[in-house]
């Protein structure tokens, strides 16, 4: 049985447990896979005025319009270098009755797989360098620990747009 296939270059899961595993900041992060819409390579950005920090800026995937937030600058406040390993994980959310598309630019892919969800622990209140709430749970895989983010709140559209804009 093949829980991954792709098919005109989308992604389909059929397991509820599948996680898609990347790495940013030489940290193992995680998202549920059924919020990935599809993975690109890296591709240039259009930067548009007055963003704030951690939107990089728009692409044009085959025809549509897509924000780019970069996921390092939004948890951690430090640029990504981009590099050959450097990719763009589309991602859609819900937002005002809608389904948005946004593309997180990582480090690199991983891969996709189960986790144990009875593994799941809480996310620490304190001690982490990201904000808590970023942090839907925490895990161990192959012998990493896992931060597996939760997609609405990191994606916020509405806190998004009320940071900071870049002068």
């Amino acid at each position: 049985m093949e829980d991954l296939f792709e098919d005109e270059d989308e992604i389909f899961i059929s397991d509820a447990n599948q996680y898609f595993l990347f790495v940013t900041a030489d940290q193992l992060y995680a998202l549920e896979a059924l919020s990935v819409v599809e993975i690109v390579e890296y591709q240039n950005v259009t930067k548009v005025p007055r963003m704030n920090l951690a939107i990089k800026g728009v692409i044009n995937l085959r025809g549509e319009i897509i924000g780019v937030l970069d996921l390092k600058q939004r948890i951690l406040n430090e640029k990504t270098q981009i590099h050959p390993r450097s990719a763009l994980v589309i991602v859609q959310i819900p937002h005002e009755e809608q389904n948005l598309k946004i593309a997180i630019l990582v480090d690199s892919i991983y891969e996709v797989d189960a986790l144990d969800e009875d593994s799941f622990k809480l996310a620490p209140d304190f001690g982490t360098t990201i904000r808590a709430d970023f942090i839907q749970h925490v895990t161990h895989y192959k012998e990493k620990n896992v931060l597996i983010l939760d997609i609405n709140t990191l994606l916020n559209v509405s806190e998004i747009s009320l940071l900071e804009e870049v002068s």
